[in-house]
């Protein structure tokens, strides 16, 4: 069951950080689902197990699915920080904002880990809400620089924001280290972001720091 848990997380979190190729990203989805399953299969009580199963269900595009399986992990054990807040994210990203944000928001008070991955949530949450100043102080208090969406969002907030000189050394970063998902970035919002309009506010933000969107 650790192994299967370990894969279905690992390939999760991995189309999390970057995607940049169509093929690798179709071979990662296929396998997060199997492991997924595989480990729910094993133990259909285990939390991370159907936490596994719903990023996996949720990447693959099958939103609805993947929120069913979040609102059962949930009921089974309320008190996990972490299946709350991915479940909040997730339920953002579809949007409902408001909800989901608030689980985050909740879960983050309580210590929820890793806690750089969802400050960076509270970030794209307060932007998505128009709150940019409040988007900023989240986004500068997560340390997960490496992570490529990381920079892709500290811009969009930076160009919302009109501070261009800030705005610009994001940019170079990620033309300098991200140039396939930024080539992509249609798709790779799409895939995170649900709802159209959602998309277009993400990427104006994008537009107003510079960034040239293909």
């Amino acid at each position: 069951l650790n192994q299967f848990l370990l894969d279905a997380t690992r390939v999760t979190r991995a189309n999390e950080a970057t995607r940049d190729d169509l093929e690798e990203d179709v071979r990662r989805e296929h396998l997060a689902v199997v492991a997924a399953k595989r480990a729910v299969e094993l133990d259909p009580q285990n939390v991370r197990a159907l936490q596994a199963e719903m990023l996996a269900f949720f990447f693959r595009g099958e939103v609805d699915t993947a929120l069913k399986i979040g609102a059962r992990a949930l009921v089974m054990n309320p008190n996990d920080t972490e299946m709350s807040a991915e479940y909040g994210l997730r339920l953002a990203l579809s949007g409902q904002w408001e909800r989901g944000c608030a689980l985050i928001a909740d879960a983050v008070l309580r210590n929820a880990g890793p806690i750089g991955y969802f400050e960076t949530s509270l970030a794209l949450c307060s932007y998505m809400q128009q709150d940019y100043a409040a988007a900023e102080r989240w986004i500068r208090a997560a340390d997960v620089h490496s992570n490529p969406l990381y920079h892709f969002i500290v811009a969009a907030i930076l160009g919302q924001l009109d501070k261009v000189d800030q705005a610009a050394k994001e940019r170079h970063w990620i033309e300098t280290n991200a140039a396939g998902l930024l080539e992509n970035i249609h798709r790779e919002v799409a895939m995170r972001i649900h709802r159209p309009e959602d998309q277009a506010h993400f990427l104006a933000g994008l537009v107003k720091s510079g960034l040239a969107i293909p």
